[in-house]
Parts: C-alpha cells; structure tokens; sequence
C-alpha cells in the first residue's frame, strides 16, 4: 500500500508541471537558506508542488551521562502537493515526507520519561508520512488516509511547540501508550482521520491508526495491515480555536481528547489484561503584551491528561508554559519557559521501589532567535527533579539547536 501512494502522487503530481498557475517566481523565500532557487521554487509552488527541507542538530550536556557531550541531528525532507491549485482535482491533497535520524548515544533520554528532545531517536531514515487527503464537502467534512503523524493535528499547541522537550509537543500520557507508541515521532502507522466541523470555529477530529506501527523486528517500516490482536488506537478530539491557529492576537484555543486501544494489555504488576485508554484537554491563547513591553505578544498554554495507571508508568500528567515573541528590538525572537510534571501509577512504584520519587518534573528555559535567512539559533536549559528512571534526585541538561531551513 505505500508503494501504491507514493506512485500515485508521484504519477499524478507529474502532470503539475503541466499545470498553469500565478507567478509567483519573484517571492524571495527569505526564511530559506538557498532562496527561491532562481525563480524556481515560486513557479512550483504556483503548480501546487511545494518543496521543504530542514536539518536540525541538537547538542547536550547532560549532567547525568558519562562523558562531554551528545549530538542528535535530524533531516526533514517535506513535499506537500495541492492538486486543486494545479486544477487537477478539486479538494484533494497530499504529502510526501521523509526524515532522518542520527545520533551518537544509543538512548538519549537523561534517564527520564518524557525525554529530553523532540528530535531523539534510533538512528534511522524512513518514509515519515505518506498520505491522501480528499475534501467531501468543503470547509465541512475531509477525510484524509495513510502513513500520518496524529500529533501534526491531535494535541497539537503551535506557542508550545517551540520548546525542546517532548512533553510540550504531545502530552507523556500519551506517547508512553502503546508497545512502540501511537502512531507519531519516530514511528507512524497507517491512519484513517475524519474531521468534521460543523461551525466556523468548532472541529472535531477522529483517527483509527494500527496500535503497533510496523512489525516487531522493524517499528520503523510502517505495515498495511490492521492486525487483531495487535488492535487499533481509537482517538478523538474536539476543539474550538480562532485565526486558523495562527499566533496572532486573536488566538486561542481550547481542546478535549480521548483514546483508546482495542486490544487489552497485560498490566504492570500481574498478568491481568486492561484497557489501554486516557483522556486530555488543553488552553492555549493570547495573553496580550506582557508587563514593561519586553515582548510584543505573550501566550499561555496549560494541559492536563490522564491514562490508565494499571498498564502506564505515567497516571497523571500536566503543562504549564509561557512563550513570548518578539523580545525588544528583535521581533521575530521567541522565549518560552514552562514546566511539566509526571506523576508515577501507584503500580509502578509498587514494581519500583528504588524511585526516589512518585513525580518527575520537568523545568525548561529556552531561547529561538533566527540569525540569518533560513538559520536559527536555539539555547536551551532543562533541570529534571527525580527522573524515573535515573537513581538520582535530579539533574541539569544544557542544550544548543541549530535550525537549517534549506
């Protein structure tokens, strides 16, 4: 089946290039290191083909480690294809997008469950999403089907996601679920995702994904087949947002989710099967320009979620961060501080009496300031209080991204 996409988009997408579209060669494409590629890259976009490419590396000093330091880096290769602008098909869209990964310790988590960057995984390059996205009644009802990362639209917060740590992103609740996680970074399986919205500002979202993306030997090859006992991962969400998500004055936006596995799993402490479910919700808005003019726009984001503490290390789980843009004179400059807070299943500590905790928190401090056309620094502070699975009471992470936007 992902054979059978891919050839699809790429047939069809072939005949872009005999499409006609607005010029739109001369857009300078400032926030891109290698630019318009001479007129190029607009004239794509015209036809519907619209091409990205971003490497990101990640250096740490984790207090916590032996050694100096830890490199992750990380490739994005995107391609999103609008097959309307191109006048072939009315509603339809798709995307190509592959990544890779690199790093050079096997396991980069600071011995902590929710980790330390977004960006950490086993070294691989895969096939990230692979999908179709067909529009039934516009602006009302689209369905879209294949290789499809939940978290690009479930439990997805546009001021939080500046921050490095996982747990901003998508909420531990979550992505500790499952035996290799829910269908998002690093591994995504195949995904049918209806959305509905029955008023301007209201959407509800649904997914059926295969609970367990590729196979046992390989979770990085995502495999079409819905398996019985492997089950499925059921998720839904609701949510009320303004400006299209855009960060803008006018944001905001509140969700409620839930999740479900069909297939019980057996539980920490005993060999009874349970249920594999949870449930979340989320705020995130504008807060408006924050005291002495420091910044020019301040946002708020505050989470909470919860899982099944019979089959999760993780109960109960909640965020709260800040992000401020436009810091003085520099107005495309973004800092967030926030924290996350995980509190440990009573069965997981009754399995784990060592812990010196019954919580893991997480404080992180973090800086983006874009310092020439398509690259951007990032410094960033993490300090992790009893991380569940280090022996010590707590620790610091000192981190620098660079962002390539190619």
């Amino acid at each position: 089946m992902e054979r059978v996409l891919l050839l699809l988009l790429l047939f069809v997408g072939a005949g872009f290039l005999q499409a006609e579209g607005d010029d739109t060669s001369s857009v300078q494409y400032d926030d891109c290191l290698t630019g318009n590629w001479n007129g190029s890259r607009g004239l794509l976009s015209a036809k519907g083909l619209d091409f990205s490419t971003m490497l990101i590396n990640d250096f740490f000093l984790v207090k916590s480690f032996t050694g100096s330091g830890y490199l992750l880096n990380y490739a994005n290769v995107n391609l999103d294809i609008d097959f309307e602008k191109a006048g072939i098909a009315n509603g339809l869209e798709g995307k190509i997008q592959c990544i890779g990964v690199h790093s050079n310790h096997a396991v980069f988590d600071g011995g902590t469950a929710q980790g330390l960057s977004n960006i950490a995984a086993e070294n691989l390059f895969k096939i990230y999403q692979l999908w179709l996205q067909y529009e039934l009644v516009p602006d009302i009802l689209d369905t879209k089907l294949g290789i499809y990362d939940l978290n690009s639209e479930f439990d997805s917060r546009p001021a939080s996601g500046m921050f490095l740590n996982p747990s901003h992103g998508i909420g531990v609740d979550i992505s500790q679920s499952g035996e290799a996680g829910p269908s998002i970074f690093p591994y995504t399986a195949y995904t049918l995702r209806v959305k509905y919205r029955p008023w301007k500002n209201v959407k509800i979202l649904g997914a059926v994904t295969d609970a367990v993306p590729g196979t046992g030997s390989s979770y990085s090859t995502p495999v079409p087949r819905f398996s019985r006992a492997d089950g499925y991962l059921l998720i839904s969400e609701a949510m009320y947002s303004t400006s299209d998500e855009r960060l803008t004055e006018a944001y905001q936006k509140y969700s409620v989710g839930g999740w479900y596995y069909t297939a019980p799993v057996e539980s920490i402490n005993s060999e009874t099967n349970f249920c594999n479910k949870g449930i979340y919700l989320f705020m995130e808005r504008y807060l408006g320009k924050p005291p002495l003019n420091i910044a020019d726009e301040i946002y708020c984001t505050a989470r909470l979620g919860a899982a099944n503490a019979r089959v999760n290390d993780i109960a109960h789980f909640c965020t709260l961060c800040f992000t401020f843009h436009g810091l003085g004179n520099n107005t495309e400059d973004w800092l967030g501080v926030g924290f996350a807070y995980a509190h440990i299943g009573s069965d997981y500590l009754n399995s784990n009496p060592g812990l010196t905790g019954d919580h893991e928190l997480i404080f992180e401090c973090t800086y983006s300031a874009p310092v020439w056309h398509g690259i951007t620094l990032q410094p960033d502070v993490q300090y992790i209080q009893f991380p569940v699975e280090d022996p010590g009471p707590h620790f610091l992470a000192a981190g620098m991204r660079l962002i390539l936007q190619l």
